[in-house]
């Protein structure tokens, strides 16, 4: 392929065309036998409508080549009437894992309706890890009509390890893109961010597209972009020329573009290209995230604040436990979980090992209060009732969904009518419950003492170390409110080192994955709990003792558990 010379005059820089998504068709183009190459993080598109008649099954299979009974089962559907969508293609999944790497399978799709089943097959080559310098993904869209046959196949071309002096500060790996043809006009764009140098994980992103090399233009300017790296995040500040929106996190991300341009609405060409650039935001710009709930539960969407650590207001005040909701940056690091055998109330299974986050996340400053809650969903559940007081008598299905919302850790989806499903349907931002080991990290900040004040507790049931740190039910007269065994205002006890509130006591806290009895004494990185099972309580809350509310205390609960002591705290996660 040619350098887009055209292109570099256009953007005044060297755009390198290893950057640019590969060619793609938009109307279709036949199926060929020759070998195709996946990475085992690639997705099939595919639509069930390959003859007449109602959809009954739909099964993909990799064969090898060289031995026709030898398979992996990368997908079956028998019981879905819609059974349309993307696969992801793994063959790390435990179902044809054995399967030999760097060997060329014959794919096959097998589609069975009311009236015939039809198979379709074509050859792909799988690559292995590590991938060198040069990484090759395909994304391939499998369009059919009735008893008529058609392909959209999208190469994405990722960067190679020596990239021009441009490249180099582009964070993207890897673009894919493919038309949603017969569907609409409009273009799904895949592209992956690649590891974070700064640790904020906070990208100005842009969309440039461009037709036969000729010119280069920026999406935005030619249709209409939403999803992932569509819409700027931060209001504080005018966005940068160029730029069409923010992302937080590393990894994969999507986003969907429209074109209005008379020429490019019915654009039957290989050579259209797409490109994706993310500038990675000074972590120092990013400290805190605040999101404006103030319009309610019928806004669109809500506004999000970025805010450096000198722009963040000295105390914060009503409105931050109100109508925002404020999000602190949390560093990766490594800290040691649990609890040393001599701890105050230490209990069997908080076995202390070393834990490593790689990457960062934002934590709420405070529990998600009741009027927060209220903003965000017209409802409020709780008890106690008090606006600035956590919001409680809420389950872990209810945070996250009774269906999709419990298939973590095999992945982040969550129900659209839950609480993180209106969120995220709000905010183009991965909001979730942080898991137990982040939950902990944050809440230690650096300490490694029962309390995140750096003490220890004296006292089992009663005592001023924990008075310090959280409302729990033996705290008395200690000027926080006359409550007795019930919560109170968040942030009303002394603040841990990183600028965290109530991370002992008050409500009984949920993280997102699922408890394991005992975590063992072995160095783990990124831990992300079991593969089923109870869900887990951190913190303790205003119904224990002292000892029930220190930093390594935790406790299984199941999701569906709504108790007048339990809430939770927001997080963005990678």
């Amino acid at each position: 392929m040619l350098l887009f010379f055209a292109a570099a005059l256009f953007c005044g820089a060297a755009f390198c065309e290893d950057c640019w998504s590969s060619n793609a068709s938009f109307n279709g183009a036949p199926i060929t036998d020759e070998p195709i190459l996946l990475l085992h993080t690639d997705e099939l598109y595919y639509c069930s409508a390959l003859a007449g008649g109602n959809m009954k099954s739909l099964v993909i299979k990799a064969e090898v080549a060289s031995d026709p009974e030898q398979y992996g089962l990368i997908f079956s559907d028998t019981t879905s009437d819609e059974a349309e969508g993307a696969v992801c293609w793994d063959y790390y999944d435990s179902e044809y894992a054995s399967l030999p790497k760097n060997e060329t399978y014959a794919l096959k799709e097998t589609i069975t309706t009311d009236v015939e089943t039809k198979t379709l097959s074509r050859y792909v080559t799988i690559l292995p890890e590590p991938f060198g310098f040069l990484l090759i993904g395909i994304a391939g869209a499998l369009l059919l009509r009735r008893r008529t046959i058609s392909v959209v196949v999208v190469l994405a071309v990722a960067a190679l390890g020596a990239m021009s002096s441009y490249a180099d500060n582009n964070h993207v790996t890897s673009v894919s893109i493919h038309q949603n043809w017969p569907f609409d006009r409009s273009v799904t764009i895949n592209y992956t961010i690649g590891d974070s140098t700064k640790g904020s994980a906070l990208y100005d992103v842009r969309f440039y597209g461009t037709l036969d090399g000729v010119e280069v233009f920026r999406l935005s300017s030619k249709g209409k972009l939403k999803g992932e790296g569509a819409e700027f995040l931060g209001f504080y500040q005018d966005a940068p020329e160029g730029t069409e929106g923010q992302v937080f996190g590393i990894g994969k991300h999507t986003a969907i573009w429209t074109p209005t341009d008379s020429r490019l609405e019915n654009v039957n060409t290989d050579t259209f290209r797409i490109r994706v650039d993310a500038i990675e935001r000074d972590k120092d710009d990013v400290r805190y995230m605040v999101i404006d709930l103030s319009e309610g539960p019928e806004a669109t969407n809500y506004p999000v604040e970025f805010l450096s650590a000198s722009e963040a207001p000295y105390e914060w005040t009503s409105q931050y436990k109100t109508t925002k909701l404020v999000l602190r940056l949390i560093e990766p690091g490594t800290f040691m979980m649990g609890s040393p055998e001599d701890e105050e109330g230490r209990l069997e299974h908080e076995t202390q090992h070393q834990v490593t986050l790689t990457k960062s996340f934002y934590i709420g400053v405070f529990e998600v209060t009741q009027k927060q809650y209220q903003l965000i969903t017209g409802d409020n559940p709780s008890e106690f009732v008090g606006d600035e007081r956590p919001v409680e008598r809420i389950s872990y299905e209810r945070i996250r969904g009774t269906d999709e919302g419990l298939s973590f850790p095999k992945n982040k989806h969550v129900d659209p009518t839950s609480v993180m499903g209106i969120l995220r349907s709000k905010i183009a931002l991965p909001l979730d419950l942080p898991t137990e080991a982040q939950w902990e990290y944050a809440c230690r900040a650096g300490t490694t003492t029962a309390l995140n004040s750096g003490k220890n507790i004296s006292s089992y049931i009663q005592c001023s170390e924990a008075n310090e740190v959280g409302r729990y039910e033996y705290d008395w007269n200690d000027g926080h409110g006359d409550y007795n065994t019930e919560h109170t205002t968040v942030g009303s006890y002394k603040v841990n080192n990183w600028g965290l509130y109530d991370m002992h006591g008050n409500v009984a806290e949920f993280c997102l994955d699922k408890y394991i009895y005992d975590l063992g004494p072995d160095p783990q990185i990124d831990p992300i709990g079991a593969d089923s099972g109870d869900n887990i309580l951190k913190s303790g809350n205003c119904g224990l003792d002292a000892g029930d509310i220190r930093s390594a205390q935790r406790v299984r609960c199941n999701p569906l558990f709504h108790g007048r002591r339990t809430g939770f705290r927001l997080a963005i996660i990678q």
